[in-house]
Formats: C-alpha cells, structure tokens, sequence
C-alpha cells in the first residue's frame, strides 16, 4: 500500500476521534437499522441483522443480542469523513468493506460498580498510574450514569476519544465509559458489535478499566504516533496515551492473551470481520451485527471501477 494512502487513513480516522457470566440481552429496534424509513421506501429493502441460526423474517420487529464484556464494538463514519476512509481503504492491504473508523468495548456491569470505579480513580491514594485522571471527565462519566437503576446490568461502551463539547469545556479527549445505548445514540455513522467466542472473566474487565479509564488519547502533539501506527513503523510500544484500537489491542492481548506483537501498531480496521486474514479477532468473534446503521456503501455502477459513495 501506498504510504500516502495510508497517511489519509490515519488523518481520517484520527479527527474521527478529535467474568464472562457478565451479560445482558440488548434490544434492537428495527428503526434504528440500515437506513431511515424514508429512505428504505425507495429500491433499497431494509435489512435486520440476524444472529447464528436465526430464520430471516419480514415479521421481526425486535431482536436481541446478548452482549458479554470484552465484544467489540466497531464503528463505521458518515459523510466526508466516511468517504476518505472508505476511498483509502480501497487502496490498502487490509480490506475495510464497513469502512470502520474507530473501535470501543463492551463492558457488562451495573451503574453502582463503574461509581465504584470512578470513586477508585477520584482518590489517587487507591492507585499507581502514570497518567493522573481527570477530575472534570471522571465528574461528567458519573453524570452519564443518572436515570439508571443503580443495581441494573446494562452494557457500557469503553473507548479511548473525546468530543468538541468536552474539549471546550478544557476535558482533552481520554479514556471513557459511557452507557452503550448513549453512545448508539449520539453517534453520527453506524455501530457494530463482534460477539467474542471466548470468555472475559469481569474481573478483568474491571481491572483493566481501573487501569486505563481516562488515560490521555493521542493528542496532535502525538499525530506522529497515529501516522506511524498506519505505516507499521513503530519498533516499541507506548501506552501512555492510546487511541481507540491501542487500547482495544491492549485489552484483547492482555484479557484473552491474542498474540499482538505492538499494539501501538494496531488500526480499527484490523478489528472488522471483513479485513480477512487482517482480522485480528479472526476465529475469536463472529460477524459484525448492526445496532445502528444510518447508511450503506454501494457501487454506482458495478461494472465501473468508480469511487464508491455514502446513501445519506
């Protein structure tokens, strides 16, 4: 691959970011699927995303997927932004047919134990980190856990990114864990979950968010560290600030021992079920399954060697 086409990868995604008993059955609404209903009464179907040895169905009107710690959660982005990934990725080594952008992970647990965590990292007498946590971005992931039963199992999403809204309040982008159903919300683009075949026991799950939860993100004044994650060129690991699939790398090596040589080298498509021999959860997790999904990558022309465009 060419290194310039790798380059504008890694810009893309980059301001794309600017115990296994542990489960819950998480609902998707079809609403949330593919494409709005507007769009889906023109010549493209909707489509629902079917679990292992499930019937495909016009009558389904809700599906469950049972969500364990440690699945991966991928995410595809829209507009231009999802166009230059998608056009770069045409032109890489490693296949990214969902045009994914950024990774996080799914933990299983109840609102009282991610306070309990929080409360951990707001003493720094609890721990010995390298990094010291934000107190503003600890403050505004224990708002994030309002209105929910505190005893509840639900899923959180975990992810190493930041907002514009936080950035202006002086929070710089980190390590945070937020209600999934929020992150499916707020997100502009679509988000998939890769359910693990193996096991997380949550301990370490847990454990390994006490060591890592609002740990710096790669900063522009860390941009070298991103383009080189894209070109492979990095000799030695640094996590002292990570970017989303670092920090999905570091978890899957240290939770279920997958063999990754440098996680600082890892990119989010990497973590998709079509990247095929890239795949770095290959026979470790199924396909991806569609939680949302706002748009769909077509050929105008199959018979053209055209770009390929975003329905909007």
């Amino acid at each position: 691959m060419h290194y310039l086409t790798k380059i504008l990868l890694v810009v893309a995604i980059f301001y794309h970011q600017a115990n296994a008993s542990n489960f819950v059955d998480y609902k998707i609404h079809p609403e949330n699927l593919l494409i709005s209903q507007d769009q889906a009464d023109g010549a493209l179907p909707m489509h629902y995303p079917l679990l292992e040895g499930q019937m495909y169905t016009d009558d389904i009107r809700e599906l469950e997927v049972r969500l364990h710690d440690g699945d991966m959660l991928n995410f595809a982005a829209a507009g231009i932004q999802g166009n230059v990934i998608r056009f770069a990725s045409e032109l890489n080594d490693i296949p990214n047919p969902l045009g994914l952008a950024h990774s996080g992970l799914v933990v299983v647990a109840t609102p009282r134990e991610i306070s309990g965590v929080i409360d951990y990292l707001s003493n720094p007498a609890n721990y010995d980190l390298d990094y010291r946590p934000q107190p503003e971005a600890l403050m505004l992931m224990r708002e994030s856990l309002r209105g929910y039963h505190s005893n509840t199992l639900i899923p959180f999403c975990l992810e190493a990114s930041g907002t514009a809204g936080q950035v202006l309040q002086g929070i710089n982008p980190h390590v945070q864990i937020t209600p999934l159903e929020q992150v499916i919300r707020d997100y502009d683009g679509n988000v998939y979950v890769r359910q693990l075949r193996v096991q997380v026991p949550h301990c370490k799950m847990i454990d390994f968010i006490k060591c890592n939860l609002v740990r710096p993100y790669e900063g522009l004044n860390s941009f070298t560290e991103l383009a080189k994650s894209t070109l492979k060129l990095n000799q030695t690991e640094d996590t002292r600030k990570v970017f989303c699939s670092e920090l999905a790398a570091l978890f899957y090596r240290q939770a279920i021992g997958l063999n990754i040589k440098c996680v600082s080298d890892v990119i989010p498509e990497e973590f998709g079920s079509g990247a095929g021999i890239h795949d770095i959860l290959r026979g470790k997790a199924g396909a991806e399954i569609a939680l949302k999904q706002k748009f769909v990558y077509h050929d105008e022309d199959p018979d053209q060697n055209c770009c390929p465009c975003l329905l909007l």
